[in-house]
């Protein structure tokens, strides 16, 4: 009993413990079974396609990296120059 007295005197948010209902639990348990399962495939399939796109735009950035800088690599060991040797070229001058 003591316990109840002691929430009963916080502010209502702060009052929520276990067997508490709050307005958004009452409205998913009003719902049926049927909608809830339908609203959770939803939200995790809304969930999937972000992240998913969100990999697939990151895997592009890094393939294009990679290919830009096989690209320069390339570039370099046709002309015979390395990084190391233009370093040293600008600094002589």
């Amino acid at each position: 009993m003591p316990m109840r007295a002691a929430i009963s005197t916080l502010p209502r948010l702060s009052r929520l413990t276990i067997d508490s209902e709050t307005r958004w639990s009452r409205a998913m348990r009003r719902a049926p079974l049927g909608w809830r399962i339908i609203l959770i495939v939803i939200v995790n399939t809304v969930c999937i396609t972000l992240v998913g796109g969100m990999l697939w735009r990151g895997t592009a950035e890094v393939t294009s990296s990679w290919a830009s800088l096989n690209r320069n690599a390339l570039a370099r060991s046709r002309t015979g120059s390395s990084v190391r040797s233009a370093s040293f070229s600008a600094a002589r001058k």
